[in-house]
């Protein structure tokens, strides 16, 4: 699946008047645009990266803040990429652009377009949806069971395309079927045929040939199998940015980072690998603790996360001003 920025970048930067654009009718950030946001954009002394813009009515797809910080500074024109699409296609844009970079979602904005994207889009797998909000596929899951029944695909399309079935019970019935009439008949052909993958076909044969059922006890279609919580290796917190790691590369690049004597040997530096390293070492399951947090604090917790988020966004447009000059 190719990145957002992959996708965006077919499409020509065209120089646009500010007062020529409008806001998104469906914006998935509930709170409309951050002014603290706007702000700090604003006092960066860099150009902005092209906004993204519906063509037809010149609505904001992804940009709003960057749209207010250009006015903050007096400018009357902004880079854009004009597309065409649809109001449905707009909104998942949005999203995946947010997830991407620039000022995060919040926890309630990513799980109403979870929601959203699985109503309009319910054939997606539970993990193709959650790399677009940047949810973890349990919480998606979970979205899509409260939604009800009817949202629940009998197949689904998974993060590479493939059409899959959304429990793989009726695959591995269906090939057993296959390897007991047509035994010679090679494994990819019978996969192929199941819609499941030659591994689960081998399975299959295995279990057939021992005298067991195909389907093991815990994948029946009307089972829940609950998913089994990531481990060290696992990519955490999936993201449609090519840019996604799992934490094992961030230690070995927090490793390479604290070899390198350029950093250790200046205070900025020493400053700077301090403060990233607390990010790394920990996996924290970041949906769990905003469900937990007792309300009273809610407020007081948003504030500080939006701060350090801000500051760290801050710190990420400035590198990639350095790194990207125009």
């Amino acid at each position: 699946m190719a990145s957002f920025d992959e996708f965006v970048r077919k499409f020509p930067i065209e120089r646009v008047r500010l007062d020529s654009l409008r806001p998104a009718d469906d914006s998935p950030r509930i709170g409309g645009v951050s002014n603290r946001h706007a702000s700090l954009l604003a006092e960066m002394e860099c150009p902005f990266p092209p906004i993204l813009v519906d063509k037809r009515e010149m609505r904001v797809i992804d940009g709003m803040h960057r749209v207010h910080a250009a006015a903050l500074r007096g400018l009357e024109l902004i880079d854009a990429r004009l597309i065409v699409t649809d109001a449905d296609t707009s909104f998942l844009l949005s999203v995946v652009a947010n997830t991407a970079h620039g000022l995060p979602l919040s926890l309630a904005d990513r799980k109403r377009a979870a929601i959203r994207i699985i109503r309009t889009w319910g054939e997606w797998s539970d993990r193709a949806i959650a790399v677009q909000v940047g949810l973890s596929h349990k919480t998606v899951g979970a979205l899509r069971r409260r939604i009800g029944d009817s949202a629940q695909p009998v197949t689904r399309i998974g993060r590479d395309g493939r059409v899959r079935p959304h429990t793989t019970a009726d695959g591995r019935r269906t090939a057993a079927k296959l390897l007991r009439e047509h035994p010679e008949e090679p494994l990819s052909r019978v996969a192929r045929l199941a819609g499941i993958s030659q591994t689960t076909v081998k399975d299959v044969r295995r279990r057939l040939g021992n005298g067991e059922d195909p389907v093991r006890w815990n994948q029946s279609s009307d089972t829940i199998i609950p998913h089994p919580r990531p481990n060290h290796s696992s990519t955490m917190n999936a993201r449609m940015s090519s840019g996604a790691e799992s934490n094992i590369d961030r230690w070995r690049h927090i490793h390479d980072l604290r070899s390198d004597p350029s950093l250790r040997a200046t205070a900025a530096g020493r400053t700077l690998l301090r403060a990233l390293e607390p990010h790394i070492r920990n996996e924290v399951d970041w949906d769990t603790i905003a469900d937990s947090l007792p309300p009273h604090w809610l407020n007081t917790i948003t504030e500080l996360a939006s701060q350090c988020a801000e500051n760290w966004q801050r710190l990420a447009v400035q590198l990639a001003a350095r790194r990207d000059p125009r």
